[in-house]
């Protein structure tokens, strides 16, 4: 009767040292492929320096037809020292599995759940400033929208804090870059389906009556209105300031604007702390209560 609580000791102990070895092999492995350990300065420099853009390549081959979906992450050294080449990696979020691989200098693993990982190989060559380098990888799945694409990255050695990656930093993943061609908007070359835009839901629920409003078509509708003469040229050169109070708006509108301008015309999201005095759109922080409203 003592045999079989036995067994069951030895096959639970058994199952545990089997979770316990997958479990190690499904954690970030490669600090230790680098023998020179990061400083936390290095980490911090990495989380205020990079400045990170995706940009999905494709989700087939536009001439064989191939389901083949790619995406680049570029890494852009935006500060003035050189970016070291030691046990640092960088975490980020994708909502699909991808294939681990080696490009450009970085191996990329997929870790548990969305959570991958960028780590740098060693004895390879450090990001200069102003370099960029491009690291492409393969995902399981079409991407057709930056929803895919998780924000706050962050970046971690084996013995340093992570810190968040500024330029990932915004609920809204706007180091996206948009998607504009047919290899991006399509799952397959059989695709047939429209990407829903506010444009196309405009054309599809449109009615043809009119509204009384005046030539200032602006929703919620202002209590007063003062026409005034000029024109002026929004461009990057401007900036949409924004609060932590406003910030979902403020994405909204770049969101807007970059549909219709160039992403190198689009104005900068600036927090209001750092705002400049000209050239900017500003969010007013103003509740307008159920019954009035105030401009």
């Amino acid at each position: 009767m003592k045999i079989k609580p036995l067994l069951l000791s030895i096959i639970t102990a058994l199952s545990l040292n089997a979770y316990a070895y997958n479990d190690t092999q499904s954690y970030p492995i490669e600090h230790n492929a680098n023998s020179i350990s990061s400083s936390q300065s290095t980490i911090n420099y990495i989380a205020h320096h990079v400045l990170i853009n995706v940009n999905v390549k494709q989700n087939f081959n536009e001439k064989t037809k191939e389901k083949k979906q790619l995406v680049d992450i570029i890494l852009k050294n935006n500060g003035d020292k050189p970016i070291p080449i030691s046990d640092w990696s960088i975490y980020f979020g994708i909502r699909r599995d991808i294939q681990d691989t080696v490009n450009n200098g970085f191996i990329i693993k997929q870790q548990l759940g969305d959570i991958k990982t960028l780590t740098p190989i060693a004895n390879s060559k450090p990001i200069k400033a102003g370099e960029s380098r491009v690291i492409t990888l393969s995902s399981n799945y079409f991407i057709i929208s930056n929803s895919a694409i998780l924000p706050n990255w962050y970046v971690n050695s084996s013995k340093t804090k992570p810190v968040i990656i500024d330029s990932t930093k915004f609920d809204d993943p706007i180091f996206v870059k948009p998607f504009t061609s047919n290899i991006q908007l399509k799952r397959s070359p059989q695709d047939i389906i429209p990407l829903a835009t506010p444009k196309t839901r405009f054309e599809q629920y449109k009615t043809n009556s009119d509204q009384n409003l005046n030539d200032f078509a602006i929703t919620p509708t202002p209590k007063s209105i003062i026409p005034q003469q000029g024109n002026t040229t929004i461009d990057n050169s401007w900036s949409i300031v924004y609060t932590e109070k406003n910030k979902p708006q403020a994405l909204a509108l770049y969101n807007a604007l970059r549909n219709e301008l160039s992403t190198a015309n689009t104005p900068t999201l600036t927090n209001a702390a750092i705002a400049p005095q000209t050239k900017v759109i500003r969010l007013i922080d103003h509740d307008i209560g159920k019954r009035s409203l105030h401009t």
